[in-house]
């Protein structure tokens, strides 16, 4: 009996972490088509790792509060940047958007968009929480 719809289904499930969705045929067209849907995952999940692992989100919204206590407006920049950064995130991720990018980097291009759109989000909940407190 053959593994290969067991592989596809493990496959499909470690892309939708990434809220990817695999390529029904592939060619090799750039060199990231030599990179396999499996492959492109656990790439992604590593850098994902590293960049909680090494960026200091928690020092990073440190310094863009701006020094004292926050004003008015700073409260509602951080607020509406937020808003915004989610209707982007939701808009270019979606595969009318970014299907064909995201075939031709085997789920690369937009797992890595993912990440930094992640973690710029977690600056901003964090300077959301720093600016609670003052």
């Amino acid at each position: 009996m053959s593994r290969e719809p067991e592989k596809r289904r493990s496959l499909e499930q470690q892309l939708g972490k990434h809220k990817l969705v695999p390529g029904k045929s592939t060619r090799v067209s750039t060199t990231l088509s030599r990179i396999t849907e499996g492959d492109a995952s656990a790439l992604l999940d590593d850098i994902g790792m590293l960049a909680s692992k090494y960026i200091k989100v928690e020092e990073v919204a440190k310094k863009v509060v701006p020094k004292g206590a926050p004003t008015a407006q700073h409260i509602a920049n951080v607020m509406e940047t937020s808003d915004h950064l989610n209707k982007i995130r939701a808009t270019l991720l979606n595969q009318e958007c970014i299907g064909q990018f995201d075939l031709a980097t085997h789920g690369m291009g937009s797992g890595v968009i993912s990440i930094v759109f992640e973690l710029i989000g977690d600056i901003l909940n964090q300077e959301k929480q720093i600016i609670s407190k003052a």
